[in-house]
């Protein structure tokens, strides 16, 4: 879990993940990175790039997503923004 808040209570878990799945775990800085007029990223765009992209190597995906953001953003991050890609191979 990234971003844990002592107001928000959580429940643990578990899932099976098979070979070709993948877990994208993001911080709000990513979502919600804002361009010049004050409108988010958000998780629409951010599920568009995921589905856009699915083929693409762990490596270059975050890349893409993170040049995604900064080009909305214009390179003006407002908060820290952390993705982490896991997948798994067989």
């Amino acid at each position: 879990m990234l971003g844990v808040f002592a107001t928000h209570q959580y429940e643990a878990g578990t899932i099976q993940l098979h070979p070709g799945d993948r877990a994208i775990l993001y911080t709000d800085g990513v979502t919600e990175a804002c361009n010049p007029e004050g409108e988010e990223f958000g998780e629409a765009r951010l599920l568009h790039l995921l589905q856009e992209n699915s083929a693409c190597s762990p490596e270059i995906l975050q890349n893409k997503i993170l040049s995604e953001v900064a080009g909305f953003n214009g390179g003006h991050w407002a908060d820290d923004a952390t993705l982490l890609i896991l997948s798994v191979d067989v």
